[in-house]
């Protein structure tokens, strides 16, 4: 049999005719897988651009987010520009956010500063009931978004931390109830009330099944309460909160300040008001001095003299009535439209409070539709636990 190998003839057997013809077979689908590699490499590089840009918008909205919370939170001293009464600028401000939020992501998607103004101006001006009180109240500010020149691309992730362990010896009586179930609440609770990406870091002491979304860290060496100033290791923009602590209401103006702020802020002491405590700490990146510098002891007492040395804002004066106390001030006066996290300190944890409207409804991990409702308007009433035993 002949076969052609270049020009040249030759005769061959069948089998070795068969081998070059089996030859001819791999060399054509080796060209093929050539090709479809080819095609796979230019499909990928189409892929990873894509994924590109859509990673560039979702920081770009993010940070957008981010952005508008801080421009709300920057916002302390409008009541004195604007001319209006407390309670008109608290009505007021209850839409700012939404409109930061707006200006914000309208900017990300490339739309002209003008558009944005006469768009968005118009609905500030009605919000303060005129030209002069908005232009008082957020007038340089809102030029001041407008004239932003993006030079950049940022990402704006916050990281919520607790800590869980089994009880101990050195646990007190009343914080021995603390099991996953409570993580999960919290968990659930920040993720209703933050738009910004969010990182939720539990501290523990030993393997522990948690949902999706929940991350876990070792406790370094024995359990205890001086183990609560662990979480600033992470060096991250943080809120840190203990288990006891229901969240009420938007966060995100909270987290911006951890994203953007200078230095540590904890509440005032409910309890001892010439000092602070550590029921709620906002943590701004490059908070790992805080377990640098900790020699053991007790956590609020470092977080105090932190406080002493001019290096921890307060929260109450910065987020009035926002991050509050159950026993200092939410169990007589209920909540308020400005709350935003409860914090439970000693005696009287949520378990313990089943009757209490708002409790039943914001600590739940549960899906909205399955959770325990309550009347809303009776959930902010004021006393609206009172009459109720032990509570």
């Amino acid at each position: 049999m002949a076969e052609q190998v270049g020009g040249i003839f030759f005769d061959v057997d069948l089998d070795t005719s068969k081998l070059i013809a089996s030859q001819r077979n791999v060399d054509a689908a080796t060209k093929k897988v050539d090709a479809t590699l080819t095609s796979v490499s230019k499909a990928t590089k189409t892929l990873t651009a894509a994924t590109e840009l859509q990673n560039k918008v979702s920081r770009e909205m993010a940070k957008a987010q981010t952005d508008a919370a801080i421009a709300t939170a920057k916002f302390g001293d409008a009541t004195n520009k604007a001319g209006l009464s407390t309670k008109q600028m608290a009505f007021a401000t209850r839409g700012l956010p939404a409109q930061f939020t707006d200006i914000f992501t309208q900017l990300a998607a490339g739309q002209s500063p003008m558009q944005i103004f006469i768009q968005q101006g118009g609905q500030i001006k009605d919000i303060f009931g005129g030209v002069g009180p908005a232009l008082r109240a957020v007038g340089g500010y809102l030029i001041g978004l407008l004239a932003l020149r993006r030079t950049g691309i940022y990402f704006a992730m916050i990281t919520v931390a607790t800590l869980l362990w089994d009880a101990n010896p050195q646990s007190y009586s009343f914080s021995r109830c603390y099991t996953e179930e409570w993580v999960e609440k919290l968990h659930a609770g920040f993720r209703r009330n933050l738009t910004v990406p969010m990182r939720f870091v539990c501290f523990t002491d030993r393997p522990r099944q948690f949902s999706a979304g929940i991350d876990t860290q070792w406790i370094e060496g024995e359990p205890s309460y001086a183990r609560c100033i662990e979480p600033y290791k992470l060096d991250e923009p943080m809120i840190v909160v203990g288990l006891d602590t229901i969240v009420v209401g938007n966060c995100d103006h909270l987290a911006a300040y951890a994203i953007g702020g200078k230095k540590l802020a904890a509440p005032r002491d409910p309890v001892f008001p010439d000092k602070v405590c550590n029921g709620v700490v906002l943590a701004p990146q490059g908070c790992a001095e805080v377990w640098r510098s900790f020699k053991g002891g007790n956590d609020m007492e470092h977080i105090r003299e932190m406080w002493k040395r001019g290096d921890v804002a307060v929260i109450d004066d910065i987020f009035p009535g926002q991050v509050v106390s159950y026993k200092g001030k939410v169990r007589a006066d209920g909540l308020t439209d400005d709350t935003r996290i409860v914090y439970f300190h000693g005696e009287r944890k949520p378990h313990e409070l089943p009757h209490v409207g708002w409790i039943s409804r914001h600590w739940d991990y549960r899906a909205e539709d399955v959770r325990r409702v309550r009347d809303l308007d009776a959930e902010k009433s004021f006393a609206v636990h009172t009459g109720f035993p032990g509570a």
